[in-house]
């Protein structure tokens, strides 16, 4: 997972409109996903000619990806523990490629009730989005039970931040255990790579 930090006032342009745009087109947003879901090879890019087949300009340009609309989660107060999961699958499972599929996370929090601990934050599980550690970490056992609560971390976002994380890390939502009667809302923008549509998460 990776992570901007700043606060509201930060964002290009001001406070986002209705549609979400300034957030979900952030140009550090952008920048850092062409990065992590279509790296570059120098030495090899000029090989891959069906970009020009598919309308992207050709070897040398990255494609673009696919912007979803931005979205909200709220979790309530008295909402327990999500169950641990991953967002979606790899697409082979004899090599490791780069995310096809990242989603970015951001607090609506209005009040400091909203921003407590209490409240709850996703919990990820950092390394798991590749197979070899993921099977590790999921076995069955008082091992892997001890290496995955080890890992376990916690990001609280504050508001103006971001987060994107690889949709097939592990992670799950924490219970809101606000005595204020606090709502956790949180924004959340899908990029995906253009070939790929979630129809069964969102």
């Amino acid at each position: 997972a990776e992570a901007a930090s700043g606060d509201a006032a930060a964002w290009p342009g001001g406070v986002p409109g209705r549609d979400g745009g300034l957030v979900r087109r952030h140009p550090i947003v952008l920048e850092i996903l062409g990065e992590l879901m279509n790296p570059r090879c120098a030495e090899r890019e000029a090989g891959n000619y069906g970009r020009w087949n598919w309308g992207w300009g050709g070897p040398s340009v990255r494609p673009k990806l696919n912007t979803k609309a931005v979205g909200a989660v709220i979790n309530f107060p008295g909402c327990a523990d999500q169950a641990i999961h991953a967002d979606a699958p790899h697409l082979y499972d004899h090599a490791h490629l780069p995310p096809y599929y990242v989603n970015m996370f951001a607090p609506a929090v209005a009040t400091s009730a909203e921003a407590s601990l209490a409240v709850g934050q996703t919990a990820f599980i950092p390394g798991s989005h590749r197979m070899d550690a993921c099977a590790r970490l999921m076995a069955d056992g008082e091992a892997a039970r001890n290496e995955r609560n080890a890992r376990i971390v916690r990001p609280h976002l504050r508001l103006g931040d971001a987060m994107l994380f690889d949709t097939r890390t592990i992670h799950f939502g924490l219970s809101n255990r606000s005595d204020a009667g606090a709502r956790r809302p949180q924004l959340y923008v899908n990029y995906q790579q253009m070939w790929y549509d979630d129809k069964k998460n969102w």
